[in-house]
């Protein structure tokens, strides 16, 4: 779903998409990860120094991340109808804002 929102093929999509949080654990294996209603998925391109490599998907120490990785990535699933949220920074965001915005915004307006 991600790859078809961001217009890229899966070599592409490899390429740029470096880090994916889903509600706040990290993804190593996105094809694996449902999205449900109501969740948050973060994509960035790659991060500089430790950080960012340890957040990297896929990254060779992940190990470092064990308390943080995302506990849903292990088991397939379909992806379940609804809203979510995408949050996209750095080179993602700029490379592909009007790829995101042809899917709509949907803005709730604050409370009170």
């Amino acid at each position: 779903m991600l790859r078809r929102i961001l217009n890229l093929d899966p070599a592409a999509f490899r390429h740029e998409v470096r880090t994916l949080l889903l509600n706040s654990g990290v993804v190593d294996d996105p094809e694996a990860t449902p999205i449900r209603d109501g969740d948050i998925l973060v994509v960035s391109g790659a991060m500089p120094g430790l950080v960012g490599a340890m957040l990297r998907s896929g990254s060779p120490i992940r190990s470092m991340r064990a308390t943080i990785s995302g506990a849903r990535d292990a088991g397939a699933g379909p992806v379940i109808p609804g809203h979510f949220t995408l949050k996209a920074f750095n080179t993602v965001l700029r490379d592909h804002l009007a790829d995101i915005l042809r899917y709509g915004v949907y803005v709730e307006a604050p409370r009170g």
